[in-house]
């Protein structure tokens, strides 16, 4: 059984819309790997960040953060990636992106940031098998 918070943007107990999928953000191994997936915009960036950084804070080592099923819309959830990064460094830990959309991979070639973030290719029979254990961090609905 799974279980998690689910919060609005205001922080508060809410119900997913059918109008745009909520960002998720799953805690495949603790403290190691996650799994973040739904749209990050402006609305949901800041709950999705502060969760990230609680699993940071909660393990050593490298962080892999699967990406591919998260819609990046905005420069706000690139800019979660690269404070995600910033605080894995600060906590000596490394963020590696196991694997992300070509949207996302366009973005940070565009930026230059593929020169200052980690990439791994994902093992996708490990990540199958993980998501029917991950427990959710976070889900933020719009």
């Amino acid at each position: 059984m799974t279980t998690g918070s689910t919060l609005s943007p205001t922080g508060s107990a809410g119900a997913a819309t059918a109008a745009a999928a909520p960002a998720v953000v799953e805690e495949l191994v603790p403290g190691q790997e996650v799994l973040v997936r739904g749209r990050l915009d402006v609305r949901s960036v800041a709950e999705v960040r502060d969760a990230l950084h609680r699993v940071l804070l909660s393990g050593r080592g490298d962080l892999l953060i699967h990406l591919a099923e998260a819609e990046v819309h905005d420069s706000s959830g690139l800019a979660v990636v690269v404070s995600v990064h910033r605080r894995a460094v600060a906590l000596e830990r490394r963020l590696v992106v196991v694997d992300a959309t070509p949207r996302l991979e366009r973005l940070v070639r565009g930026s230059r940031l593929h020169r200052v973030l980690n990439w791994q290719a994902p093992r996708e029979d490990l990540l199958a098998g993980r998501r029917r254990q991950g427990r959710p961090v976070v889900t933020v609905t719009p």
